[in-house]
């Protein structure tokens, strides 16, 4: 018998029969047979609510195309700021454990509606475990306490999902805190929370319990992820209260607010899993991309640009009039560019900047792999900005992906914050044939009067990619 079969075994028989103390040592050996980062390409799993809802949301791989208000999108914008980390996370299949009527997986993914009642689901258990992530995160709470589920309810529920999930199974679990909430406005008025209403101290108290009691039960095997502090409005009058750019309707998160809670959730990965390598650090080794460092001032600016475009690269509009983009001088190695519009007929104006010239980028024997494209991007003065992406196309652009796509595709929800990361496209099959690609960098922005600059990094990456997994 080996160690792991051991506290298996001793495990079930001390939720079988065991005192208290006993429950202590066991949770304690849980914890430190995990205590060993897992290797990259640990594979992540959502139970939750419709916050945690996985429909529309950029994923890994060939797995959707852009990002939404929801965890996954988190996950994402993770990931996209430290790329070196390979996650796997599923896509939703047909057919929900509990309700057969919702064709959603409920152990895959967040069903709109629903509470921590779920996590005490034996089907749900069992699916999680036909599953076999290395890694479960957990978000529940709205819907808990807009229906009044007493508070030692919710903790029960909690407790029995850990002591499955770590003690017997082994994994490693990551609970997100409970959100801000707003006082009125929300979509629905149960998510109203007046500031005389009692839910307001079971809210503070339930995190408190997270963060401190249940997480010391489980050192080193579950990480209490905030989804408060980023997301509360540092202006409000008590704690806990949405930053309005955050929500889209006082309940779920508009992408902004995705970007501040993937702040936190960066750590928590980082010490949970060790990086991978999905690209060398040296941009220039197998990179399909002629001047990825972006250098020289021969390429070609389309009507509406204006600047020193720097070699085999190219700008063009895509959509709009009035609006302008000037590549400026930068304060680091790249391009920077400087987009905005005066309040007209075109509301919302986009323009490519292409990392090759007027023609797709020839590669040979390009049929049947698969690539992928990767951009440092830097934002400032973000007010006019509706969505910046990575895109990527075949020779004949019949086949193509986008990463990152902004769920607003008219409006901008980022408050005038700077942000930076990787934009990232998922991997493109290239069909037979094909002899060569098409990669831009595509900026959309409001007409409202305002500017924005985008920081191009050198050392963007155009590099053949690994089948992605099914």
């Amino acid at each position: 018998m080996n160690r792991r079969e051991f506290l298996v075994g001793l495990t079930a028989l001390g939720a079988i029969a065991a005192p208290f103390p006993l429950q202590g040592f066991l949770a304690r050996a849980a914890s430190e047979a995990s205590a060993t980062p897992l290797p990259a390409g640990a594979k992540l799993l959502f139970i939750g609510d419709s916050i945690f809802a996985a429909a529309t949301t950029s994923y890994l791989g060939d797995r959707g195309d852009y990002l939404s208000h929801n965890a996954a999108g988190e996950i994402v914008w993770a990931w996209m700021t430290d790329p070196r980390f390979r996650l796997d996370i599923w896509t939703t299949e047909a057919g929900r454990v509990e309700v057969p009527a919702i064709k959603d997986d409920g152990a895959n993914q967040g069903i709109p509606g629903t509470t921590g009642y779920r996590l005490n689901g034996a089907k749900e258990i069992a699916r999680i475990r036909e599953l076999d992530p290395d890694v479960v995160v957990i978000g529940f709470g709205a819907n808990d306490l807009a229906m009044g589920m007493p508070p030692q309810y919710f903790k029960r529920n909690f407790t029995s999902f850990c002591r499955q999930m770590i003690e017997v199974d082994k994994r490693k679990v990551v609970i997100a805190l409970i959100r801000p909430h707003v006082t009125s406005g929300a979509a629905q008025p149960k998510y109203n929370y007046p500031p005389e209403d009692p839910r307001w101290q079971t809210h503070a108290d339930l995190n408190a319990w997270f963060s401190g009691e249940l997480k010391a039960t489980y050192p080193g095997s579950l990480e209490i992820w905030d989804t408060e502090t980023p997301l509360s409005d540092p202006k409000a009058d008590r704690p806990g209260i949405f930053l309005p750019s955050a929500t889209r309707d006082g309940i779920h998160l508009t992408d902004y607010g995705a970007y501040l809670s993937a702040g936190t959730l960066l750590p928590i990965l980082q010490s949970m899993i060790a990086p991978g390598t999905f690209f060398d650090t040296n941009p220039a080794i197998d990179n399909l991309l002629p001047n990825p460092s972006l250098e020289g001032n021969a390429g070609t600016a389309g009507p509406g640009a204006s600047g020193t475009i720097p070699d085999k690269t190219r700008i063009g509009r895509e959509i709009g009039k009035f609006g302008s983009v000037a590549v400026e001088a930068g304060p680091s190695p790249g391009v920077t560019l400087s987009v905005g519009a005066e309040p007209g007929e075109d509301e919302v104006q986009e323009v490519r900047f292409w990392l090759h010239g007027d023609r797709s980028l020839p590669i040979e024997d390009a049929g049947g792999r698969f690539v992928q494209l990767y951009v440092p991007i830097e934002v400032e003065r973000s007010a006019s900005i509706v969505g910046v992406t990575a895109f990527l196309a075949d020779d004949s652009a019949r086949n193509r992906v986008e990463g990152l796509k902004s769920s607003a595709r008219d409006t901008s929800n980022w408050s005038e914050r700077d942000f930076k990361g990787w934009l990232i496209t998922p991997a493109l099959r290239l069909p037979d044939g094909a002899k060569g690609v098409r990669a831009s960098v595509n900026i959309r922005f409001a007409a409202d009067g305002s500017r924005s600059k985008i920081h191009i990094g050198d050392g963007a990456i155009l590099r053949y990619v690994p089948a992605p997994p099914v």
